[in-house]
Formats: structure tokens, sequence, C-alpha cells
């Protein structure tokens, strides 16, 4: 008798099953943690300030899987890293009981989010294949391990690369919200969203795509890219940005070429507070196959601002069952 063993496979490929520490940070040391519900606790961590930083050596959620995050309220940011040289396979529940804290999770590998994966977050999400988070003025949080390494106590202030060759961001069929006025995040290489599905309502989505060492800062009022060269945004298949709320919030994409096809980006005002703005600047854009960019008001408040800034080109092309690509700007007052 034979037993031939594998672990499951998907359209991106085999991802193991597990969430690994990797030992370097917190006094658990390397161990897998028990699933499928991760329970990842903040003496896997270490707290400094208002930061409470995990370091993995792998970190995969699969169907019917959760990893929750806890910790005290005292927590403001979750800064996760993992360090084990492969992929994050998404495609579970992603959750926290701290209340309002934001969570980062990089991966320099890459991210890949199937179409099961969840948020359970009260606070904002962010995502990033950078080799490093900025952390206040001059301090670093590197994903790859350094030696008598000091964690910071400042907050999060940008995505950090090192390379021309960042990993990519894969969104398949996937859906995540998070909470009203709060914000997700996407910065890596290339971004593809396919049938994918971000709400942050009256809050802020950013994606930013780079192929060269530089830095992404998300500041107030805008996306800061330092990097020379940006890489690939592309939407697809119904794949939906939308920051809609009582005013509609800020959606931020830099890139060197940006597709939406099929798909939507809306900041729609639905009450009395004024919407922000749509913000895409790009080498070039092409919005095609009925895709659509929306920042109407059907409340007292004033709509989203639309910028669209190209260095070579934007084009409008194609159409679906709902009409022409477009942009629409219009009161229902």
């Amino acid at each position: 008798l034979s037993l031939l063993l594998t672990p499951p496979v998907y359209a991106d490929g085999t991802h193991p099953q597990g969430i690994k520490l990797d030992g370097t940070i917190g006094t658990a040391g390397k161990i897998d943690l028990p699933g499928p519900d991760y329970q990842i606790k903040p003496e896997y961590g270490k707290q400094t300030g208002a930061n409470l930083f995990h370091s993995f050596q792998q970190f995969n959620i699969h169907n019917g899987e959760s990893a929750t995050y806890s910790g005290p309220a005292s927590v403001k940011n979750i800064i996760s890293r993992v360090t084990g040289g492969s992929a994050s396979w998404i495609d579970g529940k992603l959750a926290s009981t701290i209340p309002g804290a934001d969570l980062y999770f990089l991966n320099p590998a890459g991210v890949m989010f199937g179409s099961n994966a969840s948020l359970d977050l009260s606070g904002s999400f962010h995502v990033s294949t950078a080799d490093y988070l900025k952390m206040g003025d001059n301090e670093r949080f590197y994903v790859k391990p350094m030696a008598d390494e000091i964690l910071s106590v400042d907050a999060p202030a940008a995505f950090g690369f090192l390379s021309d060759k960042p990993a990519k961001i894969s969104v398949d069929g996937t859906k995540l919200r998070v909470s009203e006025e709060k914000k997700i995040s996407l910065i890596g290489g290339d971004i593809e969203l396919n049938a994918a599905t971000f709400h942050a309502p009256g809050g802020r989505i950013n994606l930013a795509s780079v192929k060269s060492e530089g830095e992404v800062i998300p500041g107030a009022s805008g996306l800061e890219v330092t990097s020379q060269q940006k890489s690939t945004i592309s939407l697809s298949d119904k794949s939906d940005l939308n920051a809609s709320g009582i005013g509609g919030g800020s959606i931020f994409i830099r890139s060197g070429e940006f597709t939406a096809k099929d798909s939507s980006i809306r900041s729609e005002t639905l009450g009395n507070k004024d919407g922000e703005q749509i913000d895409i600047k790009s080498d070039t854009i092409s919005v095609t196959d009925g895709s659509v960019i929306s920042s109407s008001t059907t409340g007292t408040g004033k709509g989203a601002d639309i910028v669209l800034q190209a260095e070579k080109s934007v084009t409008f092309s194609g159409k679906n069952d709902d009409g022409e690509s477009r942009v629409v700007a219009r009161s229902g007052v």
C-alpha cells in the first residue's frame, strides 16, 4: 500500500498549508501555528509603542480557514512580514479583534488573493510586496530580518522597494471591504484584479505599481511615488473599486500602464458630505469594454473630483451591456 499526499492545487500553482512563525520576533520561536482557525496572539510578536510586529516564515490561508490577530487596545498598527521567499496565498478570512487597528501585510515574494478571501477588521488594510516599511521620518522595518534590528515606535509612512523586480499582487474573484472611512492599499509590482471588488465606503483605495527602486508614500491628499519606473495595473471582468459613501472617498492609482476592461471605478456621494477625488496618474490610461469612472452625487454633498493624467495617452473604447466606456459625473439632487 502506498500513499501519495499532495497539497491543494489552485489556478496559480501549489500553496502549502499553514502559517509558520520564523522565530525572529517575539519569544514563541520558530513554530507552526495550529489551524484551520489560526490564532495570531500578541506574544507571538513584539509590541513597540502602538506597533505590534509579527514575522512569518510562511503565511497561507485556504478556503474555510481564518487567521485572527489579537492584542491590547493600545495597538494601532499590526505589522506583519513574510520572510520565507514564497508568495502568500490568501483564500480565507483575515481578521483582527483589536479595535480600530490597521493591518500591514508585507511579502516581497508576492501575494495572491483567491475568491474566498475576506476581511474582518475595524481598521484599514494595506498589502505590499515592498522590501521595507518606512517608519516615521528615518527608520525602516525590513522584511529581510536584520541582525539586532530595532523596532520603531513611529507610525508607518511609506513602502520601500530595493530592486527593479517587485513581485506581483493578484486578486481573483475577491470581495474585500473595510469599515466606513477606512483604507485599502495594494502596493507592489504588477497588480492584477480579475472580477475583484474593493469597497472602502467614504474611505480611500490606494493602488501603486512600480518596477524600480524607490518609495510609495501615501500622503493626506495624494499618493507619491519616487520610483523612476512604474509597472502595470489591470482591472478586468467587472472588477469594482468603490469608495462611495456619505461623502465619496478617494481612489488613487499610480502606474506605468493602467487598463480597466469591463470594470468600474466609483466614488459616489450619497449624503451631505462633499466627495473627495478619483486620481489616476499613469504613462498610459486605457478604459475599455464599457468600463466606467463615476463620481455622481445623489446627496447634497458635491461629487468627487476626477483627475486623469497620462504622460502618453488616455483612451476610451468599446462597450458592454450597460453602455460605452465613459466618465460619469452627474447630480441626482
